[in-house]
């Protein structure tokens, strides 16, 4: 769902991972039409960095549980 966002609404996917002045600057990046891909090729790029941040802090989380 948020691939979609990104692609369609770029800034609203920068919201809902948490950044949300990123979310501003893709805003007005994207109320140009020439901006529009570069916007969307960001949100992409920044909600992949998302969940693989998400996947590293389970991995850590994990390896601390197993330690114990």
């Amino acid at each position: 769902m948020r691939l979609l966002l990104a692609i369609f609404l770029p800034f609203i996917s920068f919201f809902t991972i948490g950044r949300p002045f990123a979310g501003v600057i893709c805003l007005f990046l994207q109320i140009t039409l020439i901006g529009w891909i570069p916007a969307a090729i960001w949100a992409v790029f920044a909600l992949s960095q998302f969940k693989t941040d998400r996947k590293i802090e389970q991995a850590v989380l994990q390896s601390s549980r197993n330690r114990s």
